[in-house]
């Protein structure tokens, strides 16, 4: 099993990794990337059912 830190660590990097592999395939700059992939997360989130009431 993974330590916290080691989990937390490789959890940061796949997400690079995922913003370097977007920028590249887009030809776009790595922080539109991020940002791009930042509103695609915000996007695909659910309101909770306590917020609905």
């Amino acid at each position: 099993a993974m330590d916290p830190a080691a989990r937390l660590e490789l959890a940061l990097r796949l997400g690079d990794d995922d913003a370097t592999l977007l920028a590249v395939t887009r030809g776009i700059p790595a922080a539109e990337a991020r940002c791009e992939l930042a509103r695609r997360r915000q996007a695909g989130r659910r309101v909770s059912a306590s917020k609905q009431r």
